[in-house]
């Protein structure tokens, strides 16, 4: 079993500079909750899952996202420009997140 700390040893400077880098890139995209998702699902999600496990699996993965960003929000003020420009691109990923939630639950609301 590969433990913590032979993770650590594997990982080498440019292997964090290579994600780093990529967070920057999918931060600038509008894309960081999503590439966090492809992520976590690669590590933790069988590959035998269902549409429906995935569905809820990504659902939770964002809402804690949204949890965490609007608590950030209640402290954005005194930092740059360009962090709150990408602030406000990781806003608009978690708003069109939500509306597609609100939609598929009024559809179901609205079924019942």
């Amino acid at each position: 079993m590969v433990t913590k700390e032979d993770i650590i040893q594997m990982v080498t400077k440019e292997d964090i500079s290579h994600f780093v880098e990529g967070i920057r890139e999918a931060t600038d995209k509008g894309m960081l909750i999503e590439a966090g998702w492809g992520v976590f699902r690669e590590m933790t999600v069988p590959k035998e899952a269902d549409a429906d496990q995935l569905h809820e699996m990504k659902r939770s993965f964002f809402c804690g996202a949204m949890h965490m960003f609007e608590s950030l929000r209640i402290i954005h003020e005194g930092i740059d420009q360009k962090d709150r420009n990408r602030l406000n691109l990781i806003a608009g990923e978690i708003n069109r997140f939500k509306t597609a939630m609100e939609l598929q639950f009024s559809d179901v609301e609205g079924n019942a």
